[in-house]
């Protein structure tokens, strides 16, 4: 998926985020260099630790040097797939 702006409806039809949406996960996007969040729903906002959605967007994905280690060694990465999670 390539970086740019994205509203709720762009991402919550896709089958495999659907569910994810609807049961409340956190969720949320990030530029393939983990630095900056493309998009969260609500929970993922708090859990990259924002107030809201709108604070989410556009901003340094915070993430610590453990979790960006651990995303960064998920085979294939950058290129995950529309298939897995992390």
């Amino acid at each position: 998926m390539a970086s740019g702006e994205y509203s709720f409806i762009d991402l919550s039809v896709l089958e495999e985020v659907r569910g994810h949406f609807a049961a409340g996960d956190p969720m949320f996007l990030l530029t393939p260099d983990l630095e900056r969040t493309i998009w969260a729903n609500g929970p993922g906002a708090r859990f990259l630790g924002h107030a809201d959605v709108a604070a989410a967007m556009g901003s340094d994905a915070g993430l610590d040097p453990v979790m960006r280690r651990r995303i960064m060694a998920a085979p294939g990465y950058p290129e995950i797939g529309r298939d897995r999670q992390i």
